[in-house]
Order: C-alpha cells, then structure tokens, then sequence
C-alpha cells in the first residue's frame, strides 16, 4: 500500500500565516504537519509516498528534497486546483501500486498508521462527534443516518475506483465517497484516538499551547 499526502489546498482558514508559506508547513508542537505525516508513514512501512501541492508548491518540494532526499517522496504539483479527487487521481497515475492511503495534510492525530496498512478499501476512518459528517450502521457509512460521526480525512482507496470518475477536477467526498456510501458500499472505521482538523487559527493555538 503506497500513501498519499493532500497539501493542495490554499489554507485561507488559517490566513494570514497561509498567505507566504503552504498550511503542511505549519508547526504543530514544534513540527511541521507534512513532516508528522511523512514521518509516521515511513515509520510504519510505507515505500512510497505522494505529496499534492499547488499553493506555495515550491516550498513544499523543497522541503521534501531537503529532508528526505533518499526517501521515495512523489511530488504531485498541480498546474491548476484539481479539487481532492482530482489531485488524488493525479498522484495515483505517477505512483505503482492499487491501494492507497489518503490523509489530508492538516490532519493532526496520535493515530498509528501501520495498523491502518492492515484495511482494504473503500473506507474511511471516523471520530465520534455532535454535528458530523454521516452515521454509521453496520461498519458502513450512511448519509441518512443521524449525522453523529466526523470523517478524519484519513481514508483507503483503489487506484480503479479513482479513475473509474471521468473528470479531471472533483472533490473525493461528494463525488465518489458519498456516491459509494449511497450505493451502501462505503465501509467505515470508528478512531478512538485523539484527532484534531488544523484547518483554523483556534485549533492551531490550542494544540500548541497544551
């Protein structure tokens, strides 16, 4: 299983400190997150591993040469905003292999990720918590179901279940994800971890001063 790093996106939530260097280089506890990710991945056995970028995309590759020059890192650069599924499937086509874990970058977590390797897809990894994302019945995600679980944006997909949506740019969740939970094949994993979104300044502040 090869992994895939989502750092694409532009960050605004945490604006200003996103307007001159890319959200995966923000520190948490004194560490960047890409380099939290990327480290926990080789850690747990995975061979390759892709990073998407588009904003701030140089700093990003250049960071990766600079600490992880014999490592196996794809750069993904996207001339345009792909949306997560399309940076997804533009990574995939640059990578061997038919499972892959994708994580987005301002995920931060005490997950292990080994014990993810073990899974096989289409699944998505939860967290309990008022006003979520979907229910689950039966390890399965249902949008129908009182909203009560989060998706982490930690989840496991194939290769042909990516290429099998025609376009270029669409987002993972509403264009895939959430058909495949419609279809009643979407499969789910409850996390009982410690899991945070550093998609705010708040988030960010709060883990930093604990």
């Amino acid at each position: 299983m090869n992994a895939i790093i989502l750092a694409a996106g532009e960050g605004r939530r945490l604006m200003p400190l996103t307007e001159k260097m890319p959200k995966a280089l923000i520190s948490v506890r004194g560490i960047p997150l890409l380099k939290n990710h990327i480290d926990k991945l080789l850690d747990a056995g995975f061979e390759q591993i892709a990073v998407t970028c588009y904003t701030h995309a140089e700093q990003i590759a250049s960071f990766v040469k600079q600490n992880y020059l014999e490592n196996d890192i794809v750069i993904s650069r996207e001339s345009e905003l792909l949306g997560t599924g399309g940076g997804i499937k533009q990574a995939m086509s640059l990578m061997e292999g038919a499972e892959f874990l994708i994580i987005n970058a301002d995920v931060f977590s005490d997950i292990d990720y080994s014990e993810l390797r073990k899974n096989i897809s289409p699944k998505v990894f939860a967290v309990q918590q008022e006003n979520g994302d979907f229910g689950i019945i039966d390890n399965k995600v249902n949008i129908d179901e009182d909203p009560t679980y989060t998706f982490t944006g930690i989840s496991i997909i194939n290769k042909a279940q990516v290429h099998a949506v025609h376009q270029t740019k669409f987002d993972y969740w509403k264009d895939l994800l959430k058909l495949l939970a419609q279809e009643g094949n979407l499969n789910a994993e409850i996390i009982n971890s410690n899991w945070y979104d550093v998609g705010t300044i708040e988030v960010l502040e709060k883990l930093n001063h604990e």
